[in-house]
């Protein structure tokens, strides 16, 4: 599921890149749409699996755990309406040129934001510069390879917000399946450490983005 939605991004930015209609575009948008609250399940799933085996929680609670959490991915399941998806076109003439200048300006944009990220208190500004690294991320991979940098500090804003995901769960009064405090003492701790591999991560993300545009995105072209 994760890997499906992924795909629907890479698509997006690609008609993006390539000026192909908002209609198409929204068709993709929406599929990704509609499998994000399979995805933050599967992607709770093996969270919450991880830590009652952390909390030496009885291997027959965890299974119990399993069981429960299939069924309400069920249900999920049946309820997800998946829009019809339009054929995708070729990559028109010029794309590679117009792939770079959205790839400097979005490395720009990336930049200009991260002093004041980087210093937020509130996460839902790091998931927006999270989002801008996405976009950015995948106009490289419709240009070339993608540095380790962008995918380190992508898997470290992934994390982060696994962790806020998992966090507005726990807070709901019905939460069922106990060690609440516990777990939610977990993934505080998950959010603290993804933020400092993040700003870890923004000297060799900076010198990557900076050589980016030197070269006008030419650097990254296969």
């Amino acid at each position: 599921m994760h890997e499906s939605r992924k795909l629907s991004r890479k698509v997006g930015a690609e008609l993006s890149l390539g000026g192909s209609p908002k209609k198409a575009r929204r068709a993709w948008r929406d599929l990704r749409r509609a499998l994000a609250p399979l995805r933050d399940h599967d992607v709770m799933g093996e969270h919450l699996t991880a830590a009652l085996r952390e909390l030496g929680a009885p291997e027959g609670e965890v299974t119990a755990f399993g069981a429960a959490w299939a069924q309400e991915r069920a249900a999920l399941w049946e309820a997800a309406v998946l829009p019809d998806l339009p054929p995708i076109p070729e990559r028109p003439s010029g794309f590679r040129k117009r792939a770079r200048a959205a790839l400097l300006a979005q490395a720009g944009a990336i930049q200009a934001q991260a002093a004041e990220v980087l210093r937020a208190r509130k996460t839902e500004r790091w998931h927006e510069w999270r989002k801008e690294l996405k976009r950015y991320r995948y106009t490289l991979e419709a240009l070339g390879e993608v540095p380790g940098a962008v995918k380190a500090t992508l898997d470290a804003l992934g994390r982060l917000q696994d962790a806020e995901v998992l966090l507005g769960a726990l807070e709901a009064p019905e939460w069922p399946y106990g060690h609440a405090p516990a777990l939610r003492a977990r993934e505080q701790a998950a959010r603290r450490q993804a933020q400092r591999e993040v700003r870890a991560l923004w000297g060799a993300l900076d010198a990557h983005l900076n050589e980016v545009q030197a070269s006008g995105g030419k650097a990254w072209t296969v």
